[in-house]
């Protein structure tokens, strides 16, 4: 966990893995999507961005953390904390969590929640 992300503002983020950082995708707007994010403190970090079909897996902390986005069709499992974490209004659909133990999902302020699927064991 050495590493240090950069900040991205308002780009497309796509097709890649990241592993060992701080936050392993760290954006203001944009759009975040296929990205694998493993072994980071947070898997992906963004603010009023599109987050879609993208893995995290045992991050430290959570797997995908966000304010005023939309979260489609991604894949959260075995993070420490939340699989999704997701405050301030925004889209959360389509989202697989798997955890442990709890659903792993934290979701608060005007967040819209629809069809979201979540498994308490290790296969869904």
């Amino acid at each position: 966990m050495g590493g240090h992300s950069a900040n991205i503002f308002g780009v497309t983020i796509k097709n890649g893995h990241v592993r060992g950082f701080t936050n392993g995708i760290l954006t203001f707007g944009g759009v975040v999507e296929e990205i694998t994010a493993q072994s980071n403190l947070t898997g992906i970090f963004a603010f009023d961005a599109v987050v879609r079909k993208n893995d995290t897996s045992r991050n430290h902390v959570d797997g995908i953390a966000c304010n005023q986005c939309v979260v489609t069709e991604n894949m959260a499992a075995f993070n420490q904390s939340n699989q999704f974490h997701l405050v301030f209004g925004g889209v959360f659909a389509s989202n697989t969590a798997v955890a442990r133990a709890g659903l792993g999902v934290n979701i608060s302020n005007d967040v819209v929640s629809l069809d979201n699927n979540s498994c308490n064991s290790f296969r869904c």
